[in-house]
């Protein structure tokens, strides 16, 4: 009979997230110097919206791949981390609260971006523009 552990450590997992920031953080740099310098002048108040938005996904996917590391447990609907938190002995409820927050923030700076592109779509005397 084969026989395999399912709460095996899941090295190949564990690798991509751990090396995902060597293609990422290219190209969140190239970003942030196109919404810095590269924005137009009649953008720039978008562009600081924009700004908010690259920073929280920046720390969030910094978080969540190298300093965290999530891992779900399947069948037994739990979580774990592999992260360099885990080295470091942070409880899990404290990283996963972190997680969350983050996660937060970065789905507020989404409905923000949309917020502010939707106000500056509409007619200038219109009852929604305070």
């Amino acid at each position: 009979m084969n026989e395999s552990d399912i709460f095996a450590r899941p090295e190949w997992y564990i690798f991509a997230m751990n090396n995902f920031i060597a293609i990422s953080l290219p190209l969140h740099a190239v970003a942030f110097y196109c919404v810095l310098f590269k924005t137009h002048s009649h953008a720039k108040k978008y562009s600081k919206k924009l700004l908010y938005f690259m920073i929280w996904a920046f720390i969030t996917e910094i978080y969540m791949t190298k300093l965290m590391t999530p891992v779900l447990l399947i069948p037994t609907e739990a979580i774990t981390s592999y992260g360099i938190l885990r080295s470091f002995n942070f409880q899990l409820r404290e990283v996963t609260f972190t997680a969350a927050m983050l996660i937060v923030m970065t789905g507020n700076s989404i409905v923000l971006v949309f917020y502010y592109r939707f106000i500056i779509m509409l007619p200038e005397r219109n009852w929604v523009k305070v």
